[in-house]
């Protein structure tokens, strides 16, 4: 089960390697303008009936749509105004401040965590929220995460350091993550390398920002199978 797990996160982790994001095919008018992050289209249709609890094929909702799209206005429309269930989960266990985390949406997830949405989540995969955010080669978003575990006053085992299943900690996959774009550095075609080269820098932003919070707390690693 963990080996069928483990090829199912690393097909979704694959897929946004560079910052593309999902884009919705089906046939809902509500999720359809919540992905796009039209505010105007989400508001007439809600108010014409629209179900904010729709579901696509796969089981998520507007929010959730507008969440991983990064599109502020509409999550704040949502949870504000419209009483959207916040701390919802996915069948993964996923909350809503993993999935902005994984795509660095850092007023997303400042909005998120300003709502009450702890910070602290673990999904199925035993993966934090720091977890998600070195995916995404964003330093503000993993910044203002170790910021808020260093307020909380958390040991590093349980964040800044923890291991996930697999046994990788936050900045063993950015690490990952770091050779994955300098891997396909050297494949692509001038078109394309100013883009990835911006999210190179990123990621090694990222890759020192863990290492000085770990430095900070004096720890040198918890996991004893993994390799830093």
């Amino acid at each position: 089960m963990r080996i069928i797990c483990f090829i199912l996160l690393t097909f979704f982790n694959s897929s946004l390697v560079f910052g593309e994001r999902l884009k919705y095919t089906g046939d809902s008018p509500l999720i359809k303008a919540a992905s796009q992050g039209n505010l105007e289209e989400v508001q007439r249709l809600i108010e014409e009936g629209a179900d904010i609890d729709e579901v696509d094929s796969i089981g998520r909702n507007s929010l959730e749509w507008a969440v991983c799209g990064g599109h502020l206005s509409v999550v704040r429309y949502f949870i504000c105004d419209r009483r959207a269930d916040i701390r919802q989960t996915d069948q993964y266990n996923q909350s809503l401040l993993h999935k902005a985390a994984r795509q660095g949406d850092l007023e997303v997830v400042e909005f998120l965590i300003d709502q009450g949405l702890d910070f602290r989540l673990i999904n199925s995969y035993g993966m934090t929220t720091l977890h998600n955010a070195a995916m995404s080669g964003n330093p503000g978003t993993v910044e203002c995460l170790l910021k808020k575990a260093k307020e909380a006053e958390l040991p590093p085992e349980e964040y800044v350091d923890k291991s996930d299943w697999y046994c990788r900690t936050p900045l063993f996959i950015a690490k990952q993550e770091l050779a994955s774009v300098t891997k396909e550095l050297a494949k692509q075609n001038s078109s394309v390398t100013a883009r990835i080269l911006a999210r190179q820098a990123r990621i090694e932003e990222t890759v020192e920002l863990i290492k000085n919070a770990l430095k900070s707390e004096k720890q040198t690693g918890c996991a004893p199978c993994l390799i830093q």
